[in-house]
């Protein structure tokens, strides 16, 4: 499968630090699909055939809709020893309603580092107090549930001829801290 590719988290010094967390919007799109391509291509073979991710990525150019979707909402970049590893992009933060959880994608080489649990736990709490829905891949899946997510329902999704399956997911509003 072709498309943008990122250099590899540095080894040694930094690839297990906590990573360094900062806002990101539009403007950084490019960087935020090079991570969404990466991390679907070559991080979820596992979980979906090379066809199904195929038809999960579409675009081999970055697609309008990343930008669009960066601008709405907060994101969160993540980077170890300044590349960039990963991004989550959360909206409806502290509206009346629930918080959403829109895109979650992070580096193959950069899982089970800190850099998934650093970007979650920066959505938690920019969303305390605030119920939570997602849709979540089979990959995502387990995380959130470990963090307290219920499925809601299945939510298959046609692309390109093949069935990707994913799941409505939510959480229920937890108190903020000193409440």
């Amino acid at each position: 499968m072709g498309g943008p590719v990122t250099a590899p988290v540095p080894a040694g010094h930094g690839a297990h630090a906590a990573p360094v967390l900062s806002a990101a919007g539009p403007q950084d799109s490019a960087t935020c699909w090079a991570i969404y391509v990466r991390a679907v291509r070559d991080g979820a073979g596992a979980h979906y055939s090379t066809a199904e991710r195929r038809a999960w990525i579409g675009a081999t150019a970055e697609p309008p809709w990343m930008a669009e979707r960066l601008a709405v909402g907060r994101t969160w970049l993540a980077k170890r020893a300044g590349v960039p590893v990963g991004f989550l992009t959360g909206t409806g933060l502290a509206d009346v309603g629930p918080a959403h959880l829109d895109l979650f994608f992070v580096l193959p080489e950069a899982r089970g580092t800190g850099v998934a649990s650093a970007l979650y736990a920066a959505f938690d709490a920019a969303a305390a107090g605030q119920a939570m829905t997602g849709y979540a891949s089979l990959f995502l899946r387990p995380m959130l549930e470990r963090r307290g997510w219920q499925t809601v329902r299945p939510d298959p999704q046609e692309r390109d001829g093949q069935t990707l399956m994913r799941f409505v997911m939510a959480r229920a509003a937890r108190p903020r801290a000193g409440s």
